[in-house]
């Protein structure tokens, strides 16, 4: 008997379904998107908009996938699109308009398979056309520069690419040619510069560098020649006049230990610690005289920790903390001639506690007190130091 009581408590409980109604907003205040999520799915009608208000896009969920009819617009109010769905897939007509409401494309789809046509948003040049299969990049693809001119072609095959892609410089002529397999780079590539001539031979396997890697100057002249094994070996990259722009080693395909970049005129522009691909540990930069333009701590690709810039002449232009890639904690700013010229307190990017500046005589110039970034009181002061009102 208890067990059955039990059973009958909990069959309400399992039938109820948990509607949350959605909305998120632009930093100026502006509804982003409106629409409701029913035990963790899209259901129903949802919205979306430009920052200026207008309708983008609108819309039907059905267990979280799009279904029947969808308008999209253009933020001048146009219609952008129509598109119809079927459990998440392409399927009835589908139509493409420009910003002033010509129109641009118009097709069927059936079950998510059919030819797909995209458009620059600015001119209405065809930007990429290529056949869907069951919702997904299927057969040959094209991609076209705004001028129409080709950028690249190759095949797709269930969204990833496969086999022999092509991709040209604007001017028409070949930029590199190799092949994917199961989207992943593999086998011989070859580069060219806009003249024809080569500009390096690669060779990958799985998606890494592994064989011989050459590198040519536009007139020809070999700059590079090593050898990598699966993604391991010396990586250097060259700018258009020959001269070395980075170096530094490759691990397992990621960047790994200390690397080096330099502008055309050969000086070093900055030079960092990698870690399976990502920079970790000290950062300096500089200016192309050779002096230190920056210097900080980078953890995980993000700066964290005291950093300093310098003026070129050497003086200290500011200094700040960051937390996990956004300002924490105290920043200084300097004149041109070392003094201090303000100073502000930063929680989670945003001003937090007192901020101060100062008139070039040293005398005080403002006082403020902030909270999450929100302005909270001031006070200001004219160069001699008497109290003024802060405009």
């Amino acid at each position: 008997m208890k067990k059955l009581l039990l059973l009958f408590l909990l069959i309400p409980v399992i039938g109820l379904s948990q509607n949350e109604p959605y909305q998120a907003y632009y930093d100026n205040g502006q509804l982003k998107v409106s629409g409701q999520y029913i035990d963790g799915n899209q259901e129903g009608i949802w919205k979306y908009y430009h920052e200026n208000g207008q309708l983008s896009e609108e819309g039907n969920y059905k267990n979280d996938k799009s279904e029947g009819k969808w308008i999209g617009y253009w933020d001048n109010g146009n219609t952008r699109n129509i598109l119809n769905y079927k459990d998440g897939k392409y399927n009835g007509d589908l139509s493409r308009f420009d910003r002033y409401g010509n129109d641009l494309y118009k097709t069927r789809f059936r079950n998510g398979t059919g030819y797909q046509k995209w458009f620059y948003d600015e001119n209405g040049q065809l930007s990429s056309e290529g056949p869907y299969k069951n919702q997904n990049q299927d057969g040959l693809w094209k991609f076209y520069f705004e001028n129409g001119q080709l950028k690249s072609q190759g095949d797709y095959k269930e969204d990833k690419k496969e086999g022999i892609w092509k991709y040209y410089h604007e001017n028409g002529s070949i930029l590199e040619e190799g092949s994917f397999e199961n989207g992943a780079i593999t086998g011989l590539w070859k580069g060219y510069w806009e003249n024809g001539e080569k500009e390096y031979i690669i060779n990958y396997k799985n998606g890494e560098y592994h064989g011989n890697l050459r590198r040519f100057d536009r007139y020809g002249n070999e700059l590079y020649n090593t050898q990598f094994t699966n993604g391991n070996g010396l990586m250097k990259w060259f700018h258009d006049n020959g001269q070395l722009s980075s170096q530094g080693y490759y691990k397992d395909g990621e960047k790994d230990g200390a690397w080096t970049y330099y502008y055309e005129n050969g000086k070093m522009e900055w030079e960092t610690t990698y870690q399976d691909g990502m920079r970790n540990g000290q950062y300096r930069s500089f200016y192309e005289s050779g002096k230190l333009k920056s210097s900080g701590y980078i953890t995980d690709d993000k700066q964290d920790g005291l950093w300093k810039w310098y003026k070129e002449d050497g003086k200290l232009s500011s200094t700040g903390n960051f937390d996990d890639g956004v300002k924490d904690g105290l920043w200084k700013w300097y004149n041109e001639d070392g003094t201090l010229s303000s100073t502000g307190n930063y929680k989670n990017a945003e001003r937090n506690g007192l901020s101060k500046s100062y008139h070039k005589n040293g005398q005080r110039n403002w006082e403020a007190n902030f909270s999450e970034g929100q302005l909270i009181s001031e006070t200001c002061w004219d160069r001699e130091g008497v109290e003024v009102f802060c405009e």
